[in-house]
This record gives C-alpha cells, sequence and structure tokens, in this order.
C-alpha cells in the first residue's frame, strides 16, 4: 500500500504536511513535498465528506494546512 493509499487516516494528512512546511533547504525537494502533502490532504477530506463525519476542527485545519502550502509554493517553489 502507498504512502498516498494510507492517507485516509486522520494524522498521515499531517505527517505530510509537517514535511513539507519543514522542508525549506531544497525548493525542489519542497515542491515534491508540497506534492505529497495537498495529496493526502485532499485524500483525507474526501474520506471526511464520504464518512459524514462531522469534524469541524479537522476540516479547518485541512483548509488552513492547503492556504500555507499554496502560499509555500508561491513563494519558495517558484525560485528553484
Amino acid at each position: 500500500m502507498s504512502a498516498h493509499a494510507k492517507a485516509e487516516n486522520s494524522g498521515v494528512w499531517l505527517q505530510f504536511y509537517e514535511a513539507a512546511i519543514l522542508e525549506l533547504d531544497q525548493p525542489v525537494k519542497l515542491g515534491q513535498r508540497i506534492a505529497e502533502a495537498e495529496k493526502a490532504i485532499g485524500e483525507r477530506a474526501v474520506t471526511l465528506m464520504r464518512e459524514g463525519e462531522e469534524n469541524a476542527a479537522e476540516r479547518e485545519a485541512l483548509v488552513n494546512a492547503m492556504e500555507h502550502l499554496s502560499d509555500l509554493k508561491r513563494v519558495y517553489v517558484r525560485r528553484a
């Protein structure tokens, strides 16, 4: 099972997100980590919707994480 297949677990997306925001030394690697985090976050969001979970705190965290990743991509990845 790929790492992204496991992203449906609530904590996995956070691991990908943290790896992305902590990877500021290498813009190329940062781009890859951002893509992985975005995919994991998207998979978790789909899971939450399918299961009808009413976890407002996690949904808000997912939205905030995607916004931060977008900012990172705009600022750091374009420098690569």
